[in-house]
């Protein structure tokens, strides 16, 4: 039996709509929040009914099921746990000890978009509303394009 405790953020937050806001250059305004993942991907229904995946990793908006229905039948295949949900990864963190607070999500400390490995040892709990601000700005950059430093306001971190 799936613990979506270990796999789900809630949606009905007070900072939803900033966040999602952060992504209406890819993902439009006409589609609302049905699940977060832990990583802090998106699962939004547009105005026809049809599920669309935001995934930060890819930094990608794909449509994943025609209905509501279609993607809660989805959502218990094995396959799309793992793949949409990363289970195995979020269970393993999990009995490391890393729980992701109210306000946190998994996130990796360097965006594979920069060239950074898609492995465990690359994920730590991140602050949810940076993470979002953050992997929102970073998806916007070409890919191959070569990357020197990040900054936050105007500062190396």
């Amino acid at each position: 039996m799936v613990d979506w405790s270990r796999l789900l953020i809630r949606t009905n937050r007070p900072d939803t709509r900033d966040m999602h806001g952060f992504w209406a250059w890819l993902i439009g305004r006409d589609k609302h929040p049905l699940v977060m993942t832990k990583f802090g991907d998106w699962f939004l229904a547009d105005p026809e009914g049809r599920v669309h995946w935001l995934d930060l990793l890819e930094g990608t908006c794909t449509q994943v099921a025609n209905s509501v229905a279609a993607f809660e039948q989805l959502m218990d295949q094995r396959d799309q746990l793992d793949n949409w949900f990363m289970l195995p990864w979020c269970y393993r963190l999990h009995d490391e000890g890393l729980n992701p607070g109210e306000d946190q999500c998994f996130g990796f400390k360097i965006p594979p978009r920069l060239g950074a490995p898609v492995e465990l040892s690359n994920v730590e709990v991140a602050n949810l509303m940076a993470y979002q601000a953050w992997i929102s700005e970073i998806a916007k950059i070409p890919p191959g394009t070569k990357v020197d430093a990040i900054t936050v306001n105007g500062k190396l971190p």
